[in-house]
């Protein structure tokens, strides 16, 4: 459950306009990152890796980006009777993150963006996806759409009350690529596009109307396209205006914000109900220009930064900047870090 957002950036140093990706990055934990630097050929790349669920994004000394945001939301509503994952469930998840990221990683090992992108279509990778050199964009959606799952469901003969997980793996272990949708679209022309989790260019993928998650997929996405359609700032201004998005005079039910504060878990059962708050907040903001990655870390903590031991002690929030194959770190303070969520 997160927000995808392709701006274009006024490039001072080169007198141009160039493509920069950011997200408003939701779990339902704090995670624990590890940033990974190395060299493929002659190729630099650099990713930041979540250790618990195995997903990764980032960015090549090419300036070719990549950032995304689920689209198979349905896969994890119950269809059954059954709320809480099983263990075979939770494994599929893993494994579904884990070819994911070795597709990403096999694009970023890409010199041109077409390359790139012929792997991650090639390849069906999962979500509604953002890729960049900087130059050229391309809006992707790839996902098992909810009605080829219901075609499994009725051709399985599945009950009402079957274990949905179980039946989901089942499926998804029969998979044939003719299954999957696929929408490609060249977006250089756009100056800014946002994608939440709900398909744009094909229907049936991600949250639909009338399904919980819908209403926060629409709003969020509407929240930061008209923040941002006026708006001319460069990288860091810009990510200092993202981290704003939090501020309740946009919405009153913070399950609609773009950038969810940890703090409404802690509502009440009947709030919750009341405003449809799940467990998902917002534990980083990223961002990619040029060859660079940055990462605002909101709820979460990068295992591999000295950097990371300062920031744990403070109460401001931090944007750290990272290059390809160099892991050498600039911090930027961000004072208001509270009176921002």
């Amino acid at each position: 459950m997160c927000v995808i957002i392709a701006k274009k950036i006024y490039d001072k140093l080169n007198d141009e306009k160039r493509f920069a990706l950011f997200k408003f990055r939701d779990r339902g934990y704090n995670p624990s990152y590890e940033i990974k630097s190395y060299n493929y050929k002659n190729i630099s790349v650099l990713y930041l890796k979540d250790k618990k669920s195995q997903w990764i994004e980032g960015i090549n000394d090419k300036g070719i980006a990549i950032v995304s945001a689920a689209l198979d939301n349905h896969s994890d509503s119950s269809i059954g009777n059954t709320n809480k994952p099983n263990e075979n469930f939770k494994k599929y998840l893993k494994k579904v993150n884990i070819r994911n990221s070795q597709i990403l990683k096999m694009a970023l090992r890409q010199t041109s963006i077409d390359d790139a992108l012929k792997v991650l279509v090639d390849s069906k990778f999962i979500g509604n996806t953002f890729l960049t050199d900087g130059y050229k964009l391309y809006s992707l959606e790839i996902a098992l759409p909810q009605s080829k799952l219901l075609q499994y469901q009725e051709d399985e003969e599945i009950s009402s009350n079957v274990d949905f997980k179980t039946f989901l793996v089942k499926v998804m272990q029969n998979l044939d690529e003719k299954d999957f949708t696929v929408s490609v679209k060249d977006e250089s022309n756009k100056n800014l596009l946002v994608k939440t989790n709900h398909s744009i260019d094909k229907k049936d993928l991600g949250y639909v109307k009338g399904q919980n998650g819908y209403e926060s997929s629409i709003n969020r996405r509407k929240i930061v396209y008209n923040i941002l359609k006026n708006i001319n700032l460069n990288i860091e201004d810009t990510l200092h205006l993202l981290h704003t998005l939090g501020d309740p005079s946009l919405n009153k039910n913070p399950e609609l914000l773009p950038l969810r504060c940890k703090e409404k878990t802690l509502l009440s059962k009947k709030e919750k109900e009341k405003l449809g708050i799940t467990d998902y907040y917002t534990t980083d903001l990223l961002a990619f220009y040029r060859t660079n990655m940055y990462i605002m870390p909101l709820h979460s903590k990068i295992v591999n930064l000295d950097s990371m031991k300062l920031i744990q002690k403070e109460t401001d929030c931090h944007l750290i900047i990272l290059k390809p194959n160099a892991l050498k770190e600039t911090i930027i303070q961000i004072k208001n870090h509270k009176e921002a969520l």
